[in-house]
């Protein structure tokens, strides 16, 4: 019996609460799901294998050497899972600090709000850990056949660099309390937490197009780049990649340094979590008086309908921030216009595909928080408006925001060609539309804070969501580059769609 308020009591609270998240997340609360979740993993781990076979076959066939080529591919990776499991942890502090849920309960009560703290430090930790090491494990598997049983260190650097970046995490916070305060800290952890995700993919990308004109031979400019700047072999910059190749004293430095940062960090902060978590939900409980009366202005019901989608969404930090991860990837195309603008060449059939994939993402996005994450469901249904008002408006609040996103990549591309602008306004409009529609078709009553999970609600609105995003993006590519083509690479998608709203109508009329 384990005694209340102790840490393994937390801990196996804690573990109770991730698991009920876990699988309410993969079966949509729907537990004869789970055999069909297992199934489909089973293939897709499978898959990934084979893949990393392929891969890691190759290598080992022009052998596997611990040069510097090999430091530098082992950090590139390493970097790259370091800023995902940096981003999350701060995502989750973030949430630590900021949610209610049973926060205000284990707070009041006699038990200890630092063993909570540390629990919960720990749980961000081994969260990050557990995902970052699936998503590798197949690789790191592959390098364990091919190659030996020394591979198998990836994984304690994985846990390394998880418990390194969550104690990062939690500073980063906590300077954020100090410099911000409370109430502004939310929404800079969390804007910072989407940039901080994106960073170095879209950091990468943007580098190479100053250095190259364009993303086509990326791989070989960044190598080319990396390896003239790299230092020597025995660099302590190589510390942790040594670690992931079995060196034993750079893995005991690895671990050393990572355990080091988080029992600092906790020694620091867990004494203050129960007065900074009291702090930051207080705000919204008190109101500061406003200089001015609210102005009230005359506005027609669609126009208020829209507003209240807007400011809906630009009043949660946390949606913000989720929609922001997807404005990022907007950023390479904007640069490889800007560097070639008037002198199109080649780069305008990419621009053009990013850009109408980004739109329809992110269309799916917000069609899915006006169209199913209405909290407020109830209190619509009793305005003096017609149902099908309503949703004109919420549709409408979706298309004008991502006009308003992607109007200037075309007003630009207008000014080069005005054909290509044309084609790229049609190819936004339709995977746009596409998407609308198959939120439209699919959707179902959540709130907002399910945002996350909205994927659990239908697997198959996902999918189909994705592949016609996918169609729209390459047919409008090909458009641009072959006019008479890309309508023909679009028929999939539009097919989809019509099939699509074809069965759902017929379904809500029976």
């Amino acid at each position: 019996m384990l005694q209340a308020g102790s840490l393994p009591w937390f801990a196996a609270h804690e573990f109770r609460l991730q698991w009920r998240d876990l699988t309410v997340m993969l079966t949509a609360g729907a537990p004869r799901r789970a055999v069909a979740i297992l199934a489909v993993s089973l293939v897709f781990f499978t898959g990934m294998h084979w893949i990393a076979s392929v891969l890691i076959g190759n290598w080992a066939k022009a052998g596997i050497e611990v040069d510097t080529a090999t430091l530098a591919q082992l950090t590139g990776s390493g970097l790259l899972f370091a800023t995902m499991s940096l981003s999350q942890a701060m995502e989750s502090v973030t949430r630590a600090y900021y949610s209610r849920a049973d926060l205000d309960l284990i707070l009041s009560s006699p038990a200890s709000a630092r063993a909570l703290f540390i629990v919960r430090t720990g749980t961000i930790a081994v969260t990050s850990m557990l995902l970052m090491a699936a998503i590798m494990s197949p690789f790191v598997n592959m390098l364990v056949v091919y190659d030996g049983w020394k591979w198998l260190a990836i994984y304690p650097v994985v846990a390394a660099i998880s418990v390194f970046t969550t104690a990062l995490a939690i500073l980063i916070t906590l300077a954020l309390f100090r410099i911000a305060g409370p109430k502004r800290t939310r929404i800079i952890a969390q804007v910072l937490a989407a940039i901080v995700g994106a960073a170095l993919i879209v950091g990468i990308q943007i580098a190479v197009i100053f250095s190259t004109g364009t993303t086509s031979n990326a791989g070989a400019a960044l190598s080319g780049a990396i390896m003239g700047l790299a230092p020597d072999v025995h660099s302590w910059i190589w510390t942790p990649a040594r670690a992931a190749t079995g060196d034993f004293a750079a893995m005991a430095t690895t671990i050393i340094v990572a355990a080091a940062a988080i029992i600092l960090t906790l020694a620091l902060a867990a004494p203050g979590f129960a007065r900074l978590a009291l702090a930051a939900n207080a705000i919204g409980q008190t109101r500061a008086a406003t200089k001015h009366a609210p102005k009230f202005r005359n506005a027609s019901q669609a126009q208020m309908l829209r507003t209240k989608e807007w400011l809906l969404l630009i009043r949660d930090p946390w949606l913000m921030s989720q929609s922001l991860m997807q404005l990022l990837y907007l950023l390479p195309p904007a640069v490889l216009l800007w560097l070639n603008y008037g002198n199109s060449g080649g780069t305008l059939p990419i621009v053009a595909a990013i850009i109408t994939m980004a739109a329809a993402q992110l269309a799916g996005g917000l069609a899915w928080l006006t169209l199913s994450g209405e909290d407020a469901h109830d209190l619509i249904l009793t305005a003096p408006l017609r149902a099908r008002d309503m949703l004109r408006a919420k549709i409408e609040a979706v298309l004008i925001a991502i006009g308003v996103i992607i109007s200037p990549f075309v007003i630009a591309i207008a000014f080069i060609d005005l054909r290509i602008a044309l084609t790229l306004f049609a190819g936004v409009a339709f995977a746009t539309a596409s998407s609308v529609i198959i939120q439209l078709m699919f959707r179902v009553r959540a709130k907002r804070s399910q945002f996350a999970r909205r994927q659990t609600a239908s697997r198959i609105a996902t999918l189909l969501e994705a592949f016609v995003s996918i169609t729209w993006a390459g047919a409008t590519g090909l458009s641009v580059a072959l006019p008479l083509a890309g309508p023909f690479a679009a028929l999939p998608a539009v097919l989809i769609v019509f099939v699509v709203w074809l069965l759902r109508r017929k379904a809500q009329l029976a």
